[in-house]
């Protein structure tokens, strides 16, 4: 890491690491598919939220 900020080259482009209870997903498609189905209900409780809370978008 040093050495990428002096400005010299590494020998790895990517540092990759696993945090216990995730997984790295290297298909596309897939990480498209479980973050739209993520977001969807992300958007669904916070329509919940508002509406318990009286606020409108």
């Amino acid at each position: 890491m040093a050495e990428s900020l002096n400005g010299k080259n590494t020998e790895a482009d990517v540092i990759r690491f696993t945090l216990p209870g995730f997984i790295n997903i290297d298909d596309p498609a897939l990480l498209a598919q479980l973050l739209a189905e993520y977001i969807k209900r992300v958007r669904k409780i916070d329509a919940a939220d508002r509406a318990a809370s009286g606020k409108e978008e």
